[in-house]
Formats: C-alpha cells, structure tokens, sequence
C-alpha cells in the first residue's frame, strides 16, 4: 500500500500542478536570461484583469469572470511556452525539487520518418 501512494508522490496533483505554475511564471520574471520584452506578457494579462472593458463584462456573472481567468491561463502559457526551453526547464526542476517531486527528465524525440532516410552520395568517378 506505502508503494502506491509513494508512486502517486512522482506527479503533483492538480492544484499542486497549478501552484507550481504561478511559482514558475514568478520566477522567469526575475530570471536576467529572461528577455525583457517577454516579461511584458504577464503584465498584460493584469492589465486586462483590471481594465474595466472586458470581452465579457464582468457583470454577467460566472461568464465575465471566466473571460478574466482565460486571458489569465492562456497569456502565462504564452509565456512559458515563449522563454527558452532550457531556463524554463531548471527553474522547473527547481521548484519540483524543492515541493519534494522528482525532477522531470530529459526527453529526446526522434522523428521515425527523418532517421528511416537514407542519404547516397555519389562518388565523382561514378557520375561519367
């Protein structure tokens, strides 16, 4: 039984999973690697929060509110998915590390189609 809940501990859950995020965005932001002209995508999401025209005005209750958390959701994964692979993985590791999970490993993707190619050259010699 111990080794099925210790299995489970490998992943975060989904508020954990979310918890993490916000940490990672917070962290980017003053990582000096970072461009400066993707910091400014976070602050538009605040922005949008606080601007008073929305898509969905606030008004309409549950839908306006929901317009403010999309635009929230999708511009962090902007910016996440935007910053450079390898900072955003060590500060990743980092924050995984320090929550007690195991750090992710390093994937590599192979395309099938591209590794199954073969490539002749062709000798001077046999071209005449």
């Amino acid at each position: 039984m111990s080794e099925d809940f210790s299995a489970g501990r490998n992943e975060p859950g989904f508020w954990r999973e979310l918890y993490q995020q916000a940490r990672l965005i917070f962290a980017l932001m003053g990582d000096p690697e970072v461009p400066i002209y993707l910091k400014f995508i976070p602050f538009f999401a605040i922005a949008y929060l606080i601007m008073p025209l929305d898509i969905i005005p606030d008004l309409a209750v549950g839908l306006g509110q929901l317009d403010d958390l999309t635009v929230i959701l999708v511009m962090s994964r902007i910016f996440v998915e935007m910053v450079p692979d390898a900072i955003v993985k060590k500060h990743r590791d980092n924050i995984r590390v320090i929550d007690g999970f195991e750090a992710e490993e390093d994937v590599t993707i192979i395309d099938q189609d591209v590794s199954e190619q073969i490539i002749v050259e062709k000798k001077p010699e046999d071209l005449s």
